[in-house]
């Protein structure tokens, strides 16, 4: 959830369209309790995305990249300032 909140404090038009949690069933093969977040399902700017939480064998990676239009300069630079404050990263 943490790494959904910050891309929604970046992007203005963003909203969570769909929560689900991990079920009693699935707790001996996750390794998660029950009604631990499993996946959210978001939007940035009108696009999907789907947050998975894998647990700790899953490890993060680049993989996803960001392709936003921009009017100006100024916009990149914001944004880009927002996404690489302080070298964040959320696992």
């Amino acid at each position: 959830m943490d790494a959904v909140n910050f891309y929604h404090s970046v992007f203005g038009n963003s909203k969570v369209t769909r929560i689900t949690h991990y079920c009693e069933a699935a707790e001996e093969v996750s390794c998660k309790p029950k009604g631990a977040v499993m996946s959210i399902a978001f939007e940035l700017n009108g696009n999907k995305f789907v947050a998975l939480n894998g647990g700790d064998e899953i490890k993060m990676n680049w993989g996803t990249s960001f392709v936003v239009p921009c009017d100006t300069q100024q916009e990149i630079a914001d944004l880009w300032g927002k996404l690489s404050d302080g070298g964040q990263i959320i696992e």
